[in-house]
């Protein structure tokens, strides 16, 4: 299945503590518009010590929708720009942790059904800043890559002139990069393009 990332903007919020015995936790999700429901399905991905509870996850659609919940899913009656946050919640009492991620979701079907058709799947690991992309085209191509910093910066990524039909691996590294999340920008001749995020840790 073809998927292209919503994703615009991001906003990074901070843990907050509170007693001598701190917690840790990281709020984060990723999210992914459904065409076969017409949802967005919103999956987090928060870290935390696993052996502290209770664990709790509320949510902000941004359209004036709010639910609890690990893994929600959300109808959009228009399309628009939403400002969707989690909030994590780690434990009780003076130890807990509270966290606050936010994500600027472009919900438009219409340009996300536009996935260019020389790509059929598309996938980024990172290892500390050693960053692996898996690219399958459905044909060769010329391509243009880019990363998006939270700051708004848009760093030309250089990579061979053209990759080949298939599968291809291509390794970036990126030493000098600040750990965050990014979003790496992928390019046609004719300005057809998709979206992946991924964090350098």
């Amino acid at each position: 299945m073809k998927r292209l990332t919503l994703l615009l903007v991001l906003f990074i919020g901070v843990s907050t503590f509170e007693g001598e015995t701190k917690a840790q936790c990281t709020s984060y999700f990723q999210s992914l518009y459904n065409p076969s429901s017409g949802d967005v399905d919103f999956t987090t991905l928060c870290t935390y010590d696993t052996t502290i509870h209770p664990i709790l996850y509320q949510w902000d659609f941004g359209d004036g929708s709010s639910v609890f919940g690990d893994n929600p899913s959300h109808h959009y009656a228009t399309a628009n720009a939403y400002l969707v946050c989690l909030i994590l919640y780690v434990g009780n009492g003076a130890g807990c942790c509270q966290d606050t991620f936010c994500e600027l979701v472009d919900f438009a079907p219409t340009s996300i059904e536009k996935t260019p058709g020389w790509i059929s799947d598309l996938a980024v690991s990172s290892s500390g800043k050693n960053v692996s992309l898996f690219l399958t085209l459905t044909q060769s191509q010329h391509l243009q890559m880019s990363l998006v910093m939270m700051t708004g910066r848009i760093v030309p990524v250089h990579v061979s002139n053209s990759l080949l039909q298939g599968r291809n691996e291509i390794e970036l590294e990126l030493p000098d990069y600040p750990p965050g999340i990014y979003l790496l920008r992928i390019e046609d001749l004719y300005g057809n393009s998709v979206s992946k995020r991924f964090m350098i840790y």
